[in-house]
């Protein structure tokens, strides 16, 4: 019986294992056993060039070639190796449980599904496998199932703070908040330097609006990590929602320097800068996250505000229009288009645009509110009325139904509700 020998791989909770197999004693050492990944790929390849290989040493020579391009992030030419390693060795259910792995590592979540399960069949005992398993799972959106796949890691593999902080982040998923906490809680108290756990206890405190113990966690992951963007956009999420918009900024500001495409953090900047009333700023962001995103909805819906905010009318409604087209049955879409409409005076535009908007969400106050002045620009006071009534109804502390309610009433000659 041979000893399994895992090795770690620098990738996202990734590992990979050494096969269980031996080549035949008689055979010469080669590179293809090294722990140089380019070596081996190398003195595998060497190998394989020699025809006299038997079927079985062959396998293992391309499951070994494998592993070395999979060390090496080389995710595509390490399926191939593993699939003919397969070929040549159908029960070679370790093969199978980093077929899953690469298949994962390229996005590929249902075939890397089937290679862990079969792997697993062969192997049901192998942390790794179940880890894997559950990553597979969680990225498929099958949180509950991502659960009972990282539960299982921890009745084989109990303290595996790995696996705490994975489940952690699928209780979070499905919104159970104390549980993800627990988990994620223990994985630190086991590893007081996981960086990457303390950004997803971050997480959950931010889901919570718990935006101070939020802040603390994502200070504490970028004091253990420098370089993580994650870290440095999420703080910058959580200022923003405590009205920090320069420190949001900056936070923004320093994941798009460790990561230059971060297109949410450029978003998510132009939204801080519009909040600060830096218009110019927010559109430059915004453009430059459609030049590395093309048709990033969201992209144009904000651009459209900053536009609106510059009174640069006929290019908001270019990209409301754009949003409207992608999201038909978005009500905010069309809300969003129908105050464009309305701040450039095109107000029998504007009404329609509401109108869809309360047809797809009959409670949403904004459209309520705003249609309300829209029939007041258009000398409707009595409809005008209806609509900040029931609007206050819904929202009695909401601005712009207030404002409705107060200038429809001040139109009919009624007295303020004040």
């Amino acid at each position: 019986m041979f000893k399994t020998i895992i090795y770690n791989c620098v990738v996202a909770a990734g590992v990979i294992i050494a096969s269980p197999y031996g080549l035949a004693q008689s055979e010469p050492s080669t590179d293809c056993d090294s722990k140089n990944p380019r070596q081996a790929v190398k003195g595998c390849t060497d190998l394989l060039d020699d025809m006299s290989l038997r079927a079985g040493e062959a396998g293992l020579a391309h499951y070994k070639r494998g592993v070395a391009y999979h060390k090496m992030r080389k995710y595509t030419e390490a399926l191939v190796d593993y699939t003919t390693a397969i070929d040549y060795l159908p029960d070679h259910h370790v093969a199978y449980i980093n077929r899953g792995q690469a298949l994962r590592m390229l996005k590929q979540y249902e075939p890397s599904l089937k290679d862990y399960e079969q792997g697993l069949r062969g192997m049901p005992k192998s942390v790794i496998g179940h880890l894997g398993r559950g990553f597979t799972l969680a990225a498929l959106g099958r949180q509950f199932d991502a659960v009972d796949a990282f539960s299982t890691v921890l009745r084989l593999k109990p303290s595996y703070s790995v696996a705490l902080k994975a489940r952690g982040r699928a209780h979070r998923h499905l919104k159970n908040y104390d549980k993800a906490l627990a988990d994620l809680d223990l994985a630190i108290a086991l590893k007081p330097d996981y960086a990457a756990a303390y950004v997803d206890r971050g997480t959950v405190y931010l889901d919570k609006k718990n935006h101070r113990n939020a802040l603390a966690d994502y200070s504490k992951a970028i004091t253990l990590n420098p370089d993580s963007s994650i870290a440095y956009y999420n703080r910058g999420l959580t200022r923003r929602r405590m009205n920090n918009f320069s420190g949001a900024i900056d936070d923004y500001s320093r994941a798009l320097q460790l990561r230059p495409n971060y297109t949410s953090a450029l978003l998510n900047r132009g939204v801080a800068y519009r909040h600060m009333k830096q218009y110019e700023k927010a559109v430059v962001d915004y453009t430059t996250a459609l030049g590395i995103k093309p048709g990033y909805v969201l992209a144009h819906f904000n651009r459209a505000i900053a536009y609106r905010y510059l009174k640069q009318y006929d290019a908001a409604i270019e990209d409301a229009n754009i949003v409207v087209d992608n999201r038909p049955d978005d009500h905010g879409a069309y809300r969003n288009r129908a105050v464009i409409y309305r701040h450039s005076g095109q107000f029998e535009l504007a009404l329609t645009d509401y109108s869809t908007a309360l047809r797809l969400k009959a409670d949403s106050v904004s459209a309520l509110a705003g249609r309300a002045l829209t029939y007041l620009a258009l000398d409707q006071a009595e409809l005008a009325l209806r609509d900040a009534d029931r609007a206050m109804v819904l929202n009695p502390r909401h601005s712009l139904a207030r404002r409705a309610q107060s200038e429809s009433r001040k139109a009919l000659g009624k007295p303020s509700n004040d």
